[in-house]
């Protein structure tokens, strides 16, 4: 199965424009940080987080005119204290009423898997990150496990970028799939492998016998 996903994410992403992109826009070490969500270079959705090395971290959603969308809660009791791939979210719509769940599986073939739930606590998807792959790709399936879209990311110096790909219609909540991007772009150094350096010595003995 993730030779398959490997195959299709590298020729979906030879070949498609992604639908949109989320860019971090804020240094590393903020209290508050900002991801803005583009579609075609035009802003579409920002997500503000807030809280830095504190046990509870707020992902809010807004619309490009700044109306609130959606706010996605870390539940503190959980393995997501430990590892950022088992981190969980309760998430939360303008009224204060809940809409669904990001969680992270302790048990998976890949190298991290987010499960997405509604309000009833019914499966929508999930988000599966490739262990073979360099650079991050996360294949997001309906609950039949079949590929919907690709999240693709890439490194750009401390800071990384995340693009959607869509293939058929998303049976996960816009709202939580965008803050699950903003979440993964703020800890992107668990999901994404950088690139090996290899230093190579020239023998200047060998050169001069």
């Amino acid at each position: 199965m993730k030779y398959f996903l490997m195959f299709f994410a590298c020729i979906t992403t030879l070949s498609a424009e992604p639908d949109w992109v989320m860019i971090k826009c804020s240094t590393p070490l903020s209290y508050q940080v900002r991801f803005d969500c583009l579609k075609e270079d035009e802003l579409t959705d920002t997500v503000i987080r807030t809280g830095l090395f504190t046990p509870r971290y707020y992902y809010d959603l807004y619309s490009a005119d700044g109306m609130f969308l959606a706010r996605a809660v870390n539940r503190v009791l959980s393995l997501g204290m430990l590892s950022s791939s088992q981190i969980e979210f309760d998430v939360y719509d303008e009224e204060d009423s809940y809409i669904g769940y990001i969680g992270g599986h302790l048990w998976t073939m890949g190298r991290a898997k987010f499960e997405f739930t509604n309000a009833k606590g019914e499966q929508t998807g999930f988000a599966l990150l490739n262990s073979d792959s360099l650079q991050a790709t996360f294949s997001i399936l309906s609950p039949s496990n079949m590929v919907l879209a690709m999240l693709n990311g890439t490194l750009s110096g401390d800071l990384s970028k995340w693009e959607l790909e869509e293939k058929k219609s998303l049976t996960i909540d816009s709202r939580i799939l965008k803050i699950f991007t903003a979440f993964i772009s703020d800890f992107h150094h668990h999901f994404i492998q950088k690139p090996e350096i290899h230093n190579h010595h020239y023998n200047f003995e060998l050169q001069n016998n």
